[in-house]
C-alpha cells in the first residue's frame, strides 16, 4: 500500500546538493555544491542518489533545474539511506 502523503513522480533529473548541516566529517562533504540524480520528487521529499556518504538527520540543500526558469531550491532531511554497489547513496528526503 502507498502510504506517502504526497504521490511521488519518477524522474531522472540532474541537479545539485550541498550539505547544510552534517553529522560527520568527510572530504567533499561541505558547502560545494556537489552533483546529484533525483529519482523521484514529490510535495513532501526527493529520493536522490549521489557519491558521497549520507547519514539520516543531515539536512541537504538541492539545487533543482527548472525548464524555463530559475532553478528551484529546496531543502530536505535525510530520512532514509542505502548504500550500494560503487559505493553510492540512496537517500530519502524529507523537505522542512
Amino acid at each position: 500500500r502507498n502510504r506517502r502523503r504526497h504521490p511521488r513522480l519518477t524522474c531522472s533529473l540532474k541537479a545539485k546538493a550541498r550539505w547544510l548541516e552534517r553529522r560527520t566529517e568527510y572530504p567533499g562533504k561541505g558547502e560545494a555544491w556537489v552533483d546529484i540524480m533525483v529519482l523521484d520528487i514529490s510535495q513532501g521529499g526527493a529520493k536522490i542518489l549521489l557519491n558521497l556518504p549520507v547519514e539520516c538527520e543531515e539536512v541537504l540543500e538541492l539545487d533543482l533545474p527548472a525548464k524555463g526558469r530559475p532553478s528551484v531550491k529546496r531543502t530536505g532531511r535525510a530520512v532514509h539511506v542505502v548504500m550500494e554497489s560503487g559505493p553510492r547513496w540512496h537517500v530519502g528526503l524529507m523537505f522542512v
